[in-house]
């Protein structure tokens, strides 16, 4: 008799599963300080345009802009781990990670990981937009004072 899928999950990860698994959990640390890094630069974007100092908000957005590219390559690592959990457990990449992480030792770790990256994100994207609106009222009034001397 062949054991089934199910009884072969509930039996313990073999090492090379394990492994992986537990390598999520760099990655995982390193998107919560880009991540963090991004919400750090947000005060500084506001600064900067608040004061019109075009040329440091325009410094910040480039510094953002590698450190999304890094954060982007961090998620397409933890991606490629997910499909070789994938490949080596036979399920999908979701299932195979929460198959793989849930009886990890780094399991709790890497579900507060991702927690707090959802939250520090979620609000660095409610004050971007925040700084993204200011920036189109800025722009707006820019137009309408430049319609306003062409009209002179």
């Amino acid at each position: 008799m062949t054991p089934s899928r199910h009884q072969k999950a509930a039996s313990p990860l073999r090492d090379d599963v394990s492994a992986l698994a537990d390598s999520l959990v760099p990655l995982y640390e390193k998107k919560l300080h880009l991540i963090e890094l991004l919400r750090g630069n947000t005060a500084a974007l506001r600064s900067y345009m608040l004061s019109d100092d075009q040329g440091s908000f325009d410094d910040v957005c480039a510094k953002d802009e590698a450190i999304t590219l890094e954060a982007d390559g961090i998620d397409t690592d933890i991606a490629k781990l997910k499909d070789e959990l994938s490949r080596i457990t036979g399920l999908t990449p979701d299932d195979a990670f929460k198959r793989a992480v849930s009886p990890s030792s780094q399991g709790k770790k890497i579900a507060a990981l991702r927690k707090q990256i959802d939250s520090v994100l979620a609000q660095t994207m409610k004050d971007r937009s925040e700084i993204i609106q200011e920036l189109e009222k800025r722009s707006g009034a820019l137009k309408q004072s430049e319609t306003e001397l062409e009209a002179m």
